[in-house]
């Protein structure tokens, strides 16, 4: 079983979190559903930071202990999409991340050392937060190389 995850559509600070939530005790994958089907996903023990499990939302609800949804504007998502030539997500795709149920925050919680805390220590509740370690990666720009789905 997955321990938790970040959900949230892309340019929504998944490739950061990822980063953020990968400690000396911990592994976040990014987006794996790139690269791993779901059944063997769902043999992963770490985390995942992910902008295409929300498809699956009874995988999310059978294989995730744990998860936050992450929102972003949706014309600031589909304008990113457009930006890499990809068409925006369409509607019955937003109503489906909408239905997602489970913890909901901007994504800018993630540089906010706050709610970043609240985060980091509801995702990973035997781990101490390091604050100085979050502190240096919110100074980061993390990105990961175009990806984008479309439901």
């Amino acid at each position: 079983m997955i321990d938790f995850a970040v959900i949230a559509l892309p340019r929504s600070g998944t490739a950061w979190a990822a980063n953020f939530l990968t400690t000396d005790q911990s592994l976040c994958l990014h987006d794996p559903l790139a690269d791993m089907p779901l059944d063997e996903l769902k043999q992963h023990a770490g985390g995942i930071s992910c902008t295409a499990i929300w498809m699956h939302p009874e995988f999310v609800y059978d294989n995730i202990k744990r998860w936050v949804i992450l929102e972003r504007d949706i014309s600031e998502v589909n304008q990113y999409a457009l930006d890499v030539g990809y068409p925006p997500i369409n509607e019955s795709a937003i109503n489906m991340f909408r239905q997602l149920r489970g913890p909901r925050m901007s994504y800018k919680s993630l540089f906010a050392e706050s709610s970043a805390r609240d985060i980091f220590e509801y995702l990973l509740p035997e781990h101490k937060f390091d604050a100085s370690r979050h502190k240096l990666l919110a100074s980061l720009t993390i990105e990961a190389r175009a990806c984008y789905v479309q439901s």
